[in-house]
């Protein structure tokens, strides 16, 4: 409730609401001015709903009693004794006016105080039994007078509501004064007794002020009353307390600032060592890394020796037959010296890009077979993706085997200008590679089995994909030849 009370209040007046004390008189006299309005209202309405109940039942008596004593007069026409009867009513002291109707609805007798009695008997006829005029000052009713159940006529009724409403504007005066001594006395109490309690709380939350500010000397003084009392003792025990805990406090600050400083200094010289150690760590790296590089260069310029003394020595050799043998083995060292080149070319000393090394390779290869008439194009498709050294030379090895013998056997019926080798190269996912190599050649003669081929190529390339890669190898014939190869990464 005090939440939806401060969220009336304009902020620049809510400072004035922040004390226990000040929030339970505002608390108590918000509750005390709900009762004090629920007095004022509730009595005076209730006491007008009660005595205007009194007035209907009145006025519904008078009225049966008339019609039950002008019924016999009103059967025989005698208006006289209507009129006796009707003016015997007057002496009610809430009397108004009285009108007796035949059955046809004509006037019988009147007797009436108010010249507009005409008004009420006409709107009896809407509201029927009962009600109230719409300035409030007259109660209508009717009844019907009957004989053995003969409807003779009616009477209406009309009674002066004057002394109710002045009784309950008197009770409503009453209340309002009873409520406002109610609600000036309760603020008056709960005032003093609100001051009464909070004044030694607010001595100790002083000296929980002073206590945060850091006097921890400050203590609470004690109250004339018993909880109170308690309450400070028991808080200056805390007091205490919290003092002897913050001097230890104090003590193990300085402890731990001797410690942090020597640690300070001991981490100081170990960094200085660790940067001399890191620096050495760092040139020995670089000398292995030139070393490396040194070794991968050397390792591409002895190939390129070998290849170089393999095709000296093929250019003295007449047999066609031993000369593939010698062009197939300088492709084979091309490959594995082509792959250290790149290797000592590049920063990374571990793997290599392979997307790129395909292409370098298939350009070589096909410059070695020497096709002047570029009657065979190649279309490559390798994603880009890296490969360590132990997996790059038998997947080279492979490409270079399967696309040199499309070059030397695909294309022997073939003088076209369509022909092409296509090969494709991805990571299917992260640990399996496909290499496939495409021709539209002539295509592979039935009677070879790649499994147990007479060619060392192929026995090559079933040795590096199952026993090497752990890999397989599915070759399909179909306008030319296509090898498959899913491999491990």
């Amino acid at each position: 409730m005090i939440k939806q009370l401060r969220s009336l209040i304009p902020f620049h007046f809510q400072p004035r609401y922040s004390t226990i004390r000040t929030r339970l008189v505002l608390l108590i006299s918000v509750l005390i001015a709900g009762i004090s309005i629920f007095i004022y209202l509730y009595f005076p309405a209730a006491l007008q709903r009660q005595e205007l109940k009194n007035y209907t039942k009145s006025a519904v008596s008078i009225a049966e009693m008339t019609a039950y004593s002008i019924a016999p007069a009103l059967f025989f026409g005698d208006t006289s004794s209507v009129a006796e009867v009707l003016n015997s009513v007057k002496q009610n002291p809430d009397f108004n006016f009285i009108v007796a109707f035949n059955d046809g609805g004509r006037i019988i007798a009147v007797e009436s105080e108010n010249d507009d009695f005409s008004v009420y008997t006409d709107s009896i006829n809407v509201h029927h039994d009962n009600y109230i005029s719409p300035d409030g000052r007259i109660m209508v009713t009717q009844t019907p007078v009957t004989i053995n159940a003969q409807v003779l006529g009616k009477i209406v009724l009309g009674l002066s509501l004057d002394d109710l409403r002045k009784a309950v504007n008197d009770s409503k005066k009453t209340t309002a004064l009873v409520s406002l001594v109610i609600l000036c006395t309760g603020i008056i109490v709960v005032t003093g007794i609100s001051a009464l309690l909070t004044r030694p709380l607010g001595h100790i939350v002083d000296t929980i002020e002073r206590i945060a500010a850091g006097d921890y000397s400050h203590r609470a003084n004690p109250s004339s009353s018993l909880e109170v009392n308690r309450l400070a003792g028991t808080f200056n025990q805390m007091a205490e307390r919290i003092q002897l805990a913050q001097n230890q406090l104090e003590q193990m600050n300085r402890d731990l600032e001797k410690r942090v400083q020597q640690r300070t200094g001991e981490l100081r010289k170990e960094i200085i060592q660790r940067k001399r150690d890191e620096k050495k760590i760092i040139a020995s790296l670089r000398e292995k890394e030139v070393l490396l590089k040194e070794i991968h260069h050397r390792v591409k310029n002895n190939l390129q020796i070998i290849q170089s003394l393999l095709y000296l020595q093929s250019q003295g050799v007449k047999d066609s037959k031993a000369q593939n043998f010698f062009t197939e083995s300088v492709n084979r060292i091309r490959s594995i010296a082509l792959l250290h080149e790149k290797l000592y070319k590049t920063g990374d000393l571990a793997r290599i890009d392979f997307s790129d090394y395909v292409r370098d390779l298939v350009q070589g290869i096909y410059q070695a077979f020497d096709f002047h008439n570029n009657l065979i194009k190649f279309d490559i498709h390798v994603t880009r993706f890296y490969l360590s050294i132990d997996m790059a030379i038998p997947c080279g090895l492979i490409v270079n085997e399967l696309v040199s013998n499309a070059l030397k056997h695909a294309f022997k019926t073939n003088t076209g200008v369509d022909n092409i080798i296509k090969v494709v190269a991805k990571k299917t996912d992260d640990k399996h590679l496909f290499i496939s190599i495409q021709d539209n050649g002539c295509g592979i003669p039935d009677n070879i089995d790649i499994e147990n081929s007479s060619s060392l190529g192929l026995r090559l390339v079933n040795s590096l994909v199952k026993d090497q890669l752990n890999g397989n190898m599915q070759m399909l014939v179909d306008a030319g030849t296509r090898y498959d190869i899913i491999v491990q990464v």
